[in-house]
């Protein structure tokens, strides 16, 4: 089992409790770090003597990057301190993530009969908004009864992925299956 995953299998269901910290690549997160850092706090100086000074039209401009700097803020945060938790049962799987609500990464719920296959695919995320440095990361999704493909979680380890990816598949009774996106398990 991968570090930061807590498994608990019973005869009804399977919840498993994925820690961010532990299950994301330390890479990203130091540059998360660093980049949510040093924009923050250029920003942060700037926007406190424009305030105090008057220029509140100069405020209005930098509006942008203080919703930057924020949204990086609560990246961040949520990588370090949120948890995702899937219940997988009967009626299907359910995927929430907590205590940091945030708006890319949404509850979800999908019922066992349109869930087809799960697949673990490669993606490319950039470290830092206009970087052109980017960070190879992993996504479970599932194929849909209506042969759509569907993101359940993204963001985390190779190893995380395809952890979750055959427990869920074992428990549910699915037969594993070469989908096209998927990655190579052999390397």
């Amino acid at each position: 089992m991968p570090q930061g995953i807590e498994m608990l299998k019973l005869r009804r269901s399977l919840e498993l409790v994925v820690d961010w910290y532990h299950a994301t690549p330390k890479r990203g997160i130091i540059g998360l770090i660093s980049g949510s850092f040093f924009w923050n706090l250029l920003l942060i100086p700037m926007i406190i003597w424009m305030a105090l000074s008057g220029h509140f039209l100069m405020l209005l401009f930098f509006s942008g990057h203080v919703v930057t700097g924020a949204l990086l803020l609560l990246y961040l945060t949520a990588k370090l301190f949120n948890k995702t938790r899937i219940t997988v049962g009967s009626e299907g799987i359910r995927i929430e993530h907590h205590p940091i609500k945030t708006p890319w990464n949404r509850s979800q719920f999908i019922g066992k009969d349109s869930i087809q296959q799960l697949f673990v695919s490669r993606y490319r995320e950039r470290l830092q908004p206009k970087s052109k440095k980017t960070l190879e990361a992993y996504a479970l999704s599932a194929v849909l009864s209506n042969n759509k493909a569907i993101e359940l979680v993204r963001g985390l380890n190779k190893e995380t992925q395809l952890y979750l990816e055959q427990e869920i598949e074992r428990y549910l009774g699915i037969q594993d299956e070469v989908v096209p996106t998927e990655i190579d398990r052999t390397r």
